[in-house]
């Protein structure tokens, strides 16, 4: 399989429209790039746009005019569509349309630093750190609110939360940076909204992959008796993001982002979002604004403007100098980071509930868990809906297996990973099957037991034995 970027211009074809309306589209073939069944295609849009918008999969080729799909209703330039009549066609499936906060993240100046020396003119092969780019933005970024809390939910329950009733609590858990406030957060009916909320900023803020910022957990100094903070963002001395909960019900209250006043009227808000200024004996610098909203679709539809996210980036990175460590929960930190380069070094246990067991545990869900659900969602879409090795189609029981593991730095991406029932992916994490990369599929491997369900001599295809 091959990766291929291809220009895309809306004044020519209305790519966004047609892809909204079917998950099929037909594009001309050139002579001198010879796409494949299986390659894929990154569609680059021209300016103004200059970002990655789609990635779709090429599932046929050579398509003779007469048979392509009916589509010139998506075509504005009825002449450019006259002239493609003599060529041939490829066939290709969408794989994801990038929203605004998303297409950020494969903006052209995004592309250089990955290796990609100037826009794309023609389609050309992608560079193997354009390919790694898109890979890793297909993992980590989910389109809605439902795909964020389901994620943040197989996450908690893999933490063995909520394992306590909730209860408000001030004070009495040895300080934001404790495990005891940490554990307090994970308990909360809305841990999963609150996370999702915190991931969606962190993301936006092009935090990610940052050592810098500063999260507490449960940080009781300015919380009034009717509210409680989940969880705060702050960089070097100042506040960057906050999440309140209502003290009883342990429900979202409020999430609030900070920004310059400079920023207080250059927006067009969304419903529901409001803006006040910020209290100043907090560590907010004086004279900032608070945009803030109730929901996680209000913040989605916030960041999902330009203006905004590129506000949110620049303040992020103009505040996030230097962590500071009193305001540092150290078991959130290695909650939310997925790149062990930046995993934040536990203290030792210091009470019953900073166990050493508990930490190993973090660390392992965080740096392997958090993807998985968005990826198995990705492959189902990818691959034919079978085990790849036996054929069995039982979708409840298909896993996203990587090809290389994880621990062993394996991409999370489709080159990476086929569909195994469950069986099949334990025998192939156990070595009992290994892959043959040159023929594309699993055989048993030398002197290991057979492992049921065993595949289908008479449908070697399907079950890619």
């Amino acid at each position: 399989m091959i990766d291929w970027i291809v220009p895309s211009n809306p004044a020519t074809f209305d790519v966004d429209s047609a892809f909204m309306d079917r998950d099929q589209i037909d594009w001309s073939e050139a002579r001198n790039a010879h796409l494949q069944t299986g390659d894929r295609v990154f569609l680059y849009q021209v300016r103004p746009v200059s970002a990655i918008t789609h990635v779709c999969t090429v599932i046929r080729t050579g398509i003779p005019s007469s048979d392509m799909l009916d589509d010139r209703e998506y075509w504005g330039d009825p002449n450019a569509f006259s002239e493609r009549q003599d060529r041939t066609w490829m066939r290709l499936r969408g794989i994801r349309a990038f929203e605004a906060q998303e297409r950020s993240l494969l903006a052209v100046d995004r592309l250089r630093d990955a290796g990609m020396p100037v826009a794309p003119q023609g389609r050309r092969r992608a560079p193997a750190g354009v390919s790694a780019l898109v890979d890793q933005v297909l993992a980590t970024v989910v389109r809605t609110a439902e795909d964020l809390i389901s994620q943040e939910q197989e996450l908690l329950r893999d933490l063995g939360y909520p394992n306590a009733h909730w209860s408000y609590a001030r004070g009495n858990r040895g300080g934001m940076r404790s495990y005891r406030s940490y554990d307090d957060a994970l308990n909360a009916p809305a841990a999963a909204q609150a996370l999702a909320l915190l991931r969606a900023y962190l993301r936006a803020a092009d935090l990610v992959s940052s050592s810098d910022y500063a999260v507490s957990a449960l940080p009781t100094w300015s919380a009034p008796k009717e509210f409680q903070r989940f969880v705060t963002v702050n960089g070097s001395h100042t506040e960057l993001f906050y999440v309140w909960l209502h003290s009883d019900p342990g429900t979202i209250e409020s999430w609030g982002i900070r920004l310059p006043g400079k920023y207080k009227s250059t927006f067009s808000l969304p419903a529901g979002i409001e803006v006040q200024p910020t209290d100043t004996n907090d560590v907010s610098s004086s004279g900032d604004v608070a945009f803030s909203g109730q929901s996680l679709d209000q913040l989605l539809q916030f960041l999902d403007h330009q203006d905004v996210l590129q506000a949110v980036r620049t303040t992020a990175a103009m505040r996030v100098r230097q962590r500071r460590l009193d305001l540092h929960n150290p078991y959130f930190g290695a909650l939310l980071t997925s790149n062990p380069e930046f995993a934040e070094p536990i203290p030792d246990p210091s009470s019953e509930y900073e166990v050493e067991i508990e930490r190993r545990y973090i660390e392992r869900v965080a740096r392997t868990r958090l993807h998985q659900a968005q990826l198995r969602r990705e492959a189902l879409r990818h691959f034919p809906h079978a085990c790849h090795f036996c054929g069995l189609g039982v979708v409840e029981v298909l896993d996203a297996a990587h090809l290389v593991p994880d621990r062993q730095g394996g991409a999370a991406s489709m080159r990476n990973v086929r569909l195994l029932c469950a069986n099949h992916h334990r025998a192939f994490d156990r070595g009992l099957l290994t892959w043959d990369e040159e023929a594309g599929k699993f055989r048993r491997a030398e002197h290991a037991a057979p492992v049921p369900p065993l595949p289908n001599a008479a449908e070697p295809s399907a079950a890619g034995s």
